[in-house]
């Protein structure tokens, strides 16, 4: 079992290495990710300027917000949720994932099953830092499907 959780590893470095190949100079993403940026509040505005960066500018706020008028998502999933679900949304789903993660590991030292599906949560996380997958019907169908193999109640 170690052994595939081995491979299973190996493969996400793969993922993540053949992923940052996608960076590459004059990826539109890099302007995405400082205009994303520039919303954050800037601790040197005044007290309304720093509400915002608490509770966020709302769900779907950010295709509201940005200056690029084709811009839709910040192509960075935590970047995002820290502009639009603010400091303290983020936090709470942060601490929601590491919690699946946590389980997803221990599910998967016992279950073959249980491995791919926590290899799987861990490659949509590392997509989460460059692509928007909770955004895309079909990338955030597979993190729920990931979510729910890994969070079930065991069978007796």
């Amino acid at each position: 079992m170690r052994w595939v959780l081995g491979g299973l590893m190996l493969l996400l470095v793969g993922l993540a290495i053949s992923m940052s190949w996608h960076l590459a100079p004059g990826d539109e993403r890099l302007s995405y990710w400082a205009e994303a940026w520039s919303h954050l509040p800037d601790h040197h505005a005044g007290i309304a300027r720093h509400a915002p960066s608490w509770t966020g500018y709302g769900l779907g706020a950010f295709s509201l917000i940005t200056t690029m008028p084709h811009l839709l998502w910040a192509h960075n999933e935590w970047l995002q949720s820290l502009l639009e679900n603010g400091l303290l949304g983020t936090i709470a789903i942060g601490l929601a994932l590491l919690w699946t993660l946590r389980r997803g590991w221990q599910r998967a030292q016992h279950s073959i099953l249980d491995a791919g599906w926590f290899s799987v949560l861990l490659g949509w996380c590392a997509a989460s830092l460059i692509f928007p997958v909770a955004h895309w019907a079909h990338t955030a169908w597979i993190g729920c499907c990931a979510i729910a193999v890994l969070e079930r109640e065991e069978w007796e």
